[in-house]
């Protein structure tokens, strides 16, 4: 901007009689001022490469203006450097307007254009029809303004005209114009086509002209930055000028202040129906109606961009409260809605609340994006309705974090009492602010908060200020509890990364060969993943089994993204060559999981009877126990291992002995036997593995257990979550199953902020100390196996599941010596093999760092599944335990035939019945722990062979 003091007599340095801008050729600014008669025209240097020219109201200044004019168009060539124009008080003419359009026109470097308080002739500013029409042809201007020059609409109607072609100019700014409803209209109708427009700001009299323009950058999407002002009535009489709306592109900000009528207000929300650039609406202060909120129920159906609505001291009664919480049922994208300070009761809480809550098991949570609300205000009257609807939303919700019920006179200490019970079974909310509610007082409350944080850890911050409780100055032992309360990890400086709730989590299925747990977990897949769903009506009406309806890969991995939640079905083989992998399988991948014991009623596919009481009970016992006894050796795990048993094949049992109650009978009486060591879901599901309509039940309670377990569990880093996603994305596209650890920096450095080096003053220490400590954080979750002494990364663990560890279950063909060894060369031949039929040594590997023999028997020796007899020498024999055989009652096959050797040991047994030594336990054991012996033998029996 160019300003407007005017300067002294003595400042002059030209006089009128010659015009000779030889000296100002380089000037970049030019602003012309009307100024007194007695002044007389001149120019002037305002300061370095900004000239001031000064035109005398007399006949002679309108000379000089015309000569300037004339002068900078015949030598346009020498003034290229001039980018910005000033016109202060001038009073056009058809004439000058057609020089300044010439000097504009083609050529011109002008970028902005500024006019304060000019006259353009007084025929319907006849004036602007030539400066219209430049503003249309022209391409380089960039910023034209109009301060205090009474346009009217018929000036806006032609300047909108002209931006409407014009793809140039970036800043139109009308102040103080009285361009009233219809010079609104047409620029609005200009916004909708102008695509280069990005800053508008408009200064009117009358607050109508808000809403066309508003609604026009709403509706068309356009990131123009709006600013629009007008006058209000000041509490004296007076008039003041006052903002009316605002749009922030760079932060998706809408705010609408207030002086807006109902009509207008309706007209703007109505454009967000579809727009996709504000994310914030702030309508705070702004009396609104029910029949605003009305569309505003609209605009949350079906808006996917907003993402936080204000609507503080809105005066909104019941009704409008209503609207807001149907919107709510369909909404998927809103996090923070703020409502405090209105005057709804009872009965609009209560509407409000309801999606946000449960009110039976089979029931699903309507709204489960919204994670902050706020509510409240001394003319709010809760009563029993709204107590009733914040316990049970409180009780059941599982998505809100941060919850304000602020000012509030209606809550009395009881009610206070009951929130605060009901938030020990919330495992959710992180934040509660009570601020200024007269209910928080008395012992009572003071002791029902201290027992609310002695069993619930999650919450993290109460807002007790105001409050009577807070007056009394007994809140300090609260926020001393909360301190107490908070997270357990150890602070380092060089691991200063935020935590969060994890987002993957394990499904094990377990259960005995031929009982369908690979129907079962395709039929899970699919329900999960509704995309690959045929329609219900088309599962019930078809007459095609499931298995031919849908066909799996068998390499296909079984996990699906359900949400934003990752889970992966874990198949535990049932076949006898795969049950000593099933303790690797289970802790190896740890973080969070559900078990699900899986047992048919029938014996064998052909059977058409059901099977005895007492082999289905033996069953049971035994994946129980073997459930127990690996969540046991997990220490990090604090949690009970959830536990869900699931009966297959009843499709084909057309009559059991007692129906289902004996089998239920069961159940309970192992849910009490077991209720110390896992936690055994009460209802037993019968399903028919191939049907989908049989299976959805169970896949709904997998949900609901999975998003309990997913926030009782640990946290962990919130940079996981991101690459529980991205690692997922990256395999699929760069095809492979393993990287080098040189490699995972790389992706690191690459496309994860957090985990980058900055700057090479940075400290690569502290760098890769975060890479590895997020790294191991995968590996516990079991999202990754990662060997950090061999510097490999597997970011496929099914593959390695799959197409690595399962062979060694097929190599007991091989010769091997009496004692249960095989020459390590001898193993690294047969896995060359192997991987050489199986093609995996080179489509997982970038060229340069294939997978090898050696490198998978290195993995095998970290993950204690081998064993070398002389550690160090190359020539050493290895024990791999999964080669022994061994019979399924638990005794040894093979027997020794050293005569210098003889049998001695002791029998091993679990002192706690509800546990059993599973098959990975003796060789550790002798490995170990039996300094005496020589050579480790037998994964599962009784003895230790000695030396004599």
């Amino acid at each position: 901007m160019i300003t407007t003091a005017l300067p002294s007599n003595q400042e002059y340095r030209r006089e009128v009689r010659e015009i000779d801008l030889q000296d100002y050729k380089d000037v970049e600014s030019i602003a012309f001022y009307e100024v007194a008669t007695n002044l007389g025209s001149g120019m002037s240097m305002e300061k370095e490469r900004s000239l001031r020219v000064h035109i005398c109201t007399d006949q002679n200044g309108d000379n000089f203006l015309h000569k300037m004019l004339h002068h900078l168009v015949e030598h346009k060539e020498k003034y290229s450097n001039v980018m910005n124009l000033l016109f202060h008080g001038i009073e056009w003419q058809t004439e000058l307007v057609q020089l300044l359009c010439s000097f504009l026109g083609h050529g011109s470097s002008v970028k902005h254009v500024e006019f304060q308080k000019n006259v353009f002739s007084t025929k319907s500013a006849a004036a602007l029809v030539p400066l219209s029409e430049m503003i249309q042809r022209n391409s380089t201007i960039k910023a034209i303004v109009f301060s205090d020059c009474r346009i009217g609409a018929t000036g806006a109607k032609l300047l909108a005209s002209a931006l409407t072609n014009n793809r140039s100019v970036e800043e139109f700014q009308l102040w103080e114009d009285s361009i009233g409803t219809k010079g609104a209209e047409e620029l609005s109708k200009m916004i909708e086509v102008n695509c280069t427009l990005k800053l508008l700001i408009i200064f009117d009299n009358s607050s109508i002209t808000a809403a066309p323009l508003i609604s026009a950058v709403l509706a068309r999407n356009r990131r123009v930055e709006v600013h629009i002002w007008g006058q209000c009535r000041h509490t004296r009489g007076g008039m003041n000028n006052t903002k009316i709306a605002e749009f922030q592109p760079e932060t998706g900000d809408l705010r609408i202040y207030n002086n807006i009528s109902s009509t207008h207000l309706q007209r703007v929300v109505c454009a967000m129906a579809w727009n996709t650039t504000v994310t914030t609406l702030d309508m705070s202060g702004v009396a609104l109606k029910s029949k605003w909120t009305k569309e505003l129920r609209g605009v949350l159906e079906r808006n996917r961009m907003l993402k936080a609505v204000k609507l503080t001291r809105c005066c909104l009664r019941d009704k409008a409260v209503v609207y807001i919480a149907a919107g709510l049922f369909k909404n998927s994208c809103l996090e923070s809605l703020s409502l405090d300070g209105n005057h709804f009761g009872g009965v609009g809480l209560e509407h409000l609340l309801c999606p946000l809550s449960t009110f039976s098991p089979l029931q699903r949570q309507a709204n489960t994006t919204l994670k902050v609300l706020s509510f409240g205000g001394r003319r709010t009257n809760l009563g029993r309705y709204g107590i009733t609807a914040i316990l049970q939303m409180l009780e059941t919700n599982q998505s809100l974090v941060h919850l304000v019920i602020c000012d509030d006179a209606s809550l009395r200490p009881n009610d206070v009492v009951r929130i605060f019970t009901s938030l020990e079974r919330n495992t959710t909310l992180r934040s509660l602010s009570l601020k200024g509610c007269r209910g928080v007082e008395g012992e009572v409350v003071l002791q029902t908060i201290m027992g609310m944080l002695q069993v619930n850890p999650w919450i993290e911050e109460i807002d007790l200020h105001e409050t009577p409780l807070h007056v009394a100055g007994k809140t300090s032992e609260i926020y001393k509890k909360l301190g107490q309360n908070g997270s357990l990890v150890v602070p380092n400086d060089l691991i200063d990364l935020p935590l969060t709730a994890p987002i993957c989590c394990r499904v094990f299925l377990c259960g005995q060969e031929l009982s369908g747990k690979s129907t079962l977990c395709c039929s899970i897949n699919h329900c999960l993943n509704s995309i690959k769903l045929p329609r219900m009506s088309e599962i019930r009406t078809s007459n095609t089994p499931f298995e031919q309806m849908v066909h799996t890969n068998e390499n296909e991995a079984n996990f699906v993204f359900d949400g934003n939640t990752k889970l992966t079905l874990c198949n535990l083989g049932g076949y006898e060559e795969t049950f000593a992998l099933h303790d690797f399988m289970s802790v190896v991948h740890g973080g969070p999981r559900i078990f699900m014991v899986v047992s048919s009623l029938i014996g064998k596919p052909a059977d058409k009877y059901p099977k005895s009481i007492d082999v289905m009970e033996q069953e049971l016992i035994y994946w129980l126990k073997f459930i127990v006894s690996n969540s046991r050796r997990r220490v990090l795990h604090s949690f009970m291992p959830c536990v869900t048993i699931v009966l297959t094949h009843y499709d084909k049992v057309s009559q059991l002995v007692g129906g289902l109650q004996s089998i239920a009978a069961i159940v309970q009486r192992l849910r009490e036997d077991f209720c110390s060591y896992a936690e055994i879901y009460p209802t037993v599901f019968a399903v028919d593995s191939r049907s989908l309509v049989s299976v959805n039940k169970l896949t709904h309670h997998l949900r609901k257990t999975t998003k309990t377990i997913l926030q009782q569990v640990p946290q962990v880093y919130e940079v996981c979550n991101d690459l529980v996603r991205f690692l997922h994305d990256w395999r699929l596209k760069n095809n492979k199953a393993l990287i080098r650890w040189s490699e995972f920096c790389e992706i690191c450095q690459i496309s994860i902020p957090v985990l980058r080096l900055r700057s090479r003053h940075d400290s690569v220490e502290k760098v890769d100390t975060r890479r590895r400590a997020v790294a191991k954080s995968l590996h516990n979750l079991g999202e990754i196996i990662f060997f950090e002494e061999l510097g490999v990364l597997i970011v496929n663990c099914e593959w390695f599941c799959q197409d690595i560890l399962s062979q060694l279950g097929a190599l007991k063909s091989i010769k091997i010596e009496n004692s249960g060894f095989v020459l390590k060369q001898d193993l690294e031949k047969i896995l060359q093999e192997k991987m050489c039929n199986h093609q995996i040594q080179r489509s997982n590997w970038r060229a340069g760092a294939p997978l090898q023999s050696g490198d998978i028997i290195n993995m095998l020796l970290e993950l204690e599944l081998c064993y070398e007899q002389y550690p160090g020498n190359p020539n050493t024999l290895l024990l791999v335990p999964t080669m022994l055989e061994e019979s399924k009652e638990g005794t040894q096959q093979w027997q020794l035939t050293m005569p210098e050797c003889r049998y001695a040991g002791r029998r091993i047994e679990c002192e706690d019945t509800h546990m059993f030594l599973t098959a990975d336990f003796f060789p550790r054991l002798q490995v170990k722990h039996v300094a005496t012996l020589t050579t480790p033998l037998a994964p599962k029996g009784w003895s230790c062979y000695l030396k004599r």
